[in-house]
């Protein structure tokens, strides 16, 4: 049987063939002209879904053989673009990182540490990368690759990505803006993985690439501009070379005052204010009411407690509340300090008696 029709994947629009034209069996994949003209081969902006050794297009019941270097490259079901041929396909891009699926989450805090003030004893200052930016002053940068330290902040509706390698000992760390080039991210990504190479990494091994991408909870959505500028930028690199990245990545959720680091000897951490620590430090003492997490409590809390501190007074009810279960009286003090009561008993009589 010939096709009569030739249907556009992409906006279900169906355009009739002279019977000439109709040489392909029905469900062959084609580039089209609106004159009517076919030819079988995959279009370049062909999209689907990783399937075991196949890529399925999206509203087609096909499955096209992955060429055998890209099998196994991206997970099954991961979104992506590829071209070729009908009877295998040469080219294969991801187009989401799945961020939001718990797989992908990772907590990179430092719940131990904090920013130091100033924050340059964290090492250079990465910039965001936009269009508009100009020079910067000496201790600033818009890209880090190499060992030492590098910071950024004000993660906000950007996106930062930060990697480390096991063996190499350097670290990787960019501030994507919407207006990013994601040329210019691939070309610094490639060069920071081929030093690692050079430095003994052998990219494969799990657990040798650590890599982080670190958004506001508000533009963890795969539209967000910024976040598109490192899936794109994927596209630019190497298949081999985009897998790595891809494979693993994770997501690690950044307010806007928090200080992403990163350093030769370690993977990537994130530091926070000492108001937003403590907070931090409620949440997890109240989820894992733990002595070392007492501790850190304790010590992230001065005598008194800044009244600039923004604290959620919710977050202290609960912690206290582990406490009590847990007779982590040494608290007591601590939530006093947070609530502005006048001592520990205070804190004991309002808290505790509920």
């Amino acid at each position: 049987m010939t096709p009569t029709v030739v249907r556009d994947l992409v906006t279900e629009q169906t355009y009739s063939i002279p019977p000439v034209q109709a040489v392909h069996a029905v469900g062959t994949l084609v580039d089209y002209t609106l004159n009517g003209l076919a030819v079988g081969r995959i279009r370049k902006t062909l999209r689907g879904t990783v399937d075991g050794d196949s890529a399925i297009p999206q509203g087609a019941a096909v499955r096209i053989p992955l060429r055998s270097d890209l099998r196994g490259v991206y997970p099954d079901n991961t979104q992506v673009a590829f071209s070729g041929t009908i009877e295998r396909v040469s080219s294969l891009d991801a187009l989401t990182w799945n961020l939001g699926t718990m797989a992908r989450r990772v907590d990179v805090t430092d719940a131990a540490g904090t920013v130091p003030q100033p924050p340059n004893g964290l090492g250079v200052s990465i910039e965001q990368d936009a269009q508009d930016k100009s020079d910067f002053p000496k201790n600033q940068a818009y890209y880090h690759l190499k060992g030492g330290t590098a910071w950024t902040t004000r993660v906000q509706t950007c996106a930062a990505l930060a990697m480390w390698s096991r063996t190499a000992r350097i670290s990787y760390l960019s501030h994507a803006d919407a207006g990013t080039s994601p040329v210019t991210v691939s070309e610094h990504v490639a060069e920071y993985l081929a030093q690692a190479v050079k430095g003994g990494a052998d990219l494969s091994v799990p657990g040798e690439l650590t890599a982080v991408i670190l958004l506001a909870h508000a533009t963890l959505g795969e539209d967000n501009g910024s976040l598109q500028v490192l899936s794109l930028s994927l596209n630019h690199l190497p298949t081999a070379q985009a897998a790595i990245v891809y494979r693993n990545a994770r997501c690690h959720i950044i307010g806007p005052r928090d200080y992403v680091a990163v350093q030769a000897g370690g993977p990537p951490r994130v530091l926070l204010l000492p108001d937003v620590r403590a907070g931090y430090l409620l949440t997890r003492y109240t989820a894992t009411p733990t002595p070392a997490m007492r501790d850190l409590l304790v010590q992230a809390v001065p005598t008194p407690a800044p009244g600039t501190w923004l604290v959620d007074r919710n977050a202290v009810f609960e912690a206290a509340q582990a406490a009590k279960a847990q007779d982590h009286e040494t608290l007591l003090p601590v939530f006093a300090r947070l609530l502005g009561y006048e001592d520990a008993a205070e804190a004991r009589r309002k808290l505790w008696s509920l």
